[in-house]
Order: C-alpha cells, then structure tokens, then sequence
C-alpha cells in the first residue's frame, strides 16, 4: 500500500504543481507561471492548453488596461478646453434665462464627464500597480480630513453626520493617495445619495471601518453595486465608479468589505 502511495503520488505530482501555479497566478502582475516539463503526455497537453488560456487573458487584459488609460488621457485635454469655453460663455452679460439654463446643464454634464474621466484613470492606475509605494498611516487622521471639507455639504442638505472614532491609533501600511481615494468615495457616497435631513454615521473601532447612512428606502443590489457604472441610472449624481473604486482598493491591499441595508440604513463596512 506505502509503495502505491509513492508511486501514486509521484504520478500526480505535475498536476497538482500545476494546479497550484494556477491558484497563485495574478494577472496583474505580469507574470506568467511556467510549467515544469512531465513525461506524462496528458499533463504536456493539459500545461499547453493552460499556458495558451493564460496568455490570451493576459493580453486581452493588458489591452482593456491600456485603451482605458490611453482613452482617459486623450480625453482630459477636450474636456479641459469645453469646460474653459463654457466658463467664459457663462460670464458673458446679456445672456437670456434659457440660455444661462441651457449651459448651466452643459456645464454639470462636464463635471460629471472629468470626474468620470479621472476615476477610469485612477482604476487603470491601480490595475497597472502604479501606487507601489506605502507608508504607515494614521486612519483616523486620514477619516477626518475629508469630514471637514464635507460638513459643509451635509450641512446644506440638512444631513447630519455622527462620528465614532475609538480607536485613534489604528495605522495600516498603504498607499496615502489611495487611502485617502477610498474614504473619500465612500463619505461622498454617503452625502450624494442620501435624502434632505438625512443622517450619516462613521466609526472607526477594531480594525472596522463603518459608515451608514440613510437613502433610497430598498437595499442596493449586492451583485453590481462594486461593479463598474452597476448603479448608474437617470438620477445618479456621481460617476458610477466610486464604490468601484473601494473595492478595486481593498482588493489590492487584501481588506474586506461588505453592504447591508437594515432599518432603512445602507451600511459599507471594511476590515482594515
């Protein structure tokens, strides 16, 4: 039986070296896993037909990444000279209320569009790992400076936000820029979709990062809302890239986040 076991073993070990090249294969890091050579003519098929699988996903990833960023940029420099040409119209004096309305609304739909463009590019950033530097950093320090500047935005919606930071001291190993991007996402999240007199509340305690808030009176759809434009409709104010942005964050840093929506609340939470 111990002589069967070796020979069993020895057998299948191509396959199961295989199989864990693929486990920890990542296809954001550029590299791909080679496969040692096997006498076992069905395990030489099985490498060829998986190294051909990967590399097709690797190239059609590497396009996706490049025309995301390639169209971002290209786009940055238009969007710039419109919003400049719709600045100075606005300034122009014998302009009629429909006129003023009409390039009011060109104006939104501008900001709206270089938000948009600006998240795109910060998600093929991050896809091609160019936010490789990191720090220790104070998470209640970084919480608390996005809350300042937002307060006054709550304030003219009539939302009041509660805050609950316990545990001052909490400090991760990231990158500034990025974790600076998913608070911000997730606070302007919790203003921009809530309702006149609303609440928001953000605490910070054991590793737990919590923020609710009150909003449409139904639960997100748990399936898209992390997805890229998945809760993008006719009245969404942002981009419909923020949450996906969150997720695309925590992934890289290996943190958890969760959506529940109990008691008319919408809850994000992240273990840090």
């Amino acid at each position: 039986a111990s002589i069967t076991r070796f020979i069993y073993k020895k057998l299948w070990k191509p396959f199961y070296r295989t199989l864990s090249d693929i486990e920890q294969f990542n296809i954001r890091s550029n590299e791909i896993p080679v496969f040692p050579k096997t006498d076992t003519q069905e395990f030489t098929q099985l490498n060829k037909v998986v190294e051909i699988l990967i590399n097709n996903s690797v190239q059609a990833y590497k396009t996706q990444k490049e025309f995301t960023e390639n169209a971002s940029h290209e786009m940055q420099t238009p969007l710039a000279i419109f919003q400049s040409k719709l600045d100075i119209l606005l300034q122009q004096q014998d302009l009629t209320q429909e006129q003023l309305s009409i390039m009011q609304s060109l104006y939104d739909a501008a900001s709206r569009l270089t938000r948009m463009n600006k998240n795109l590019l910060l998600l093929a950033k991050i896809d091609n790992l160019q936010f490789l530097e990191t720090q220790q950093l104070n998470v209640s320090a970084i919480l608390n400076e996005p809350l300042v500047i937002l307060a006054e935005q709550a304030e003219a919606n009539k939302i009041q936000i509660e805050t609950n930071i316990e545990d001052t001291d909490l400090t991760v190993q990231a990158n500034k820029t990025l974790l600076e991007s998913l608070i911000n996402n997730l606070i302007i999240n919790a203003v921009r979709h809530n309702i006149p007199n609303g609440k928001i509340s953000i605490s910070l305690q054991s590793y737990l990062l919590t923020i609710t808030n009150t909003g449409t009176d139904k639960p997100l759809d748990e399936t898209i809302i992390f997805h890229r434009f998945g809760c993008m409709n006719e009245g969404t104010k942002g981009s419909g890239l923020g949450l996906a942005i969150v997720r695309q964050i925590c992934s890289l840093y290996g943190w958890k986040i969760s959506y529940t929506y109990q008691n008319g609340r919408h809850q994000f939470v992240i273990f840090l």
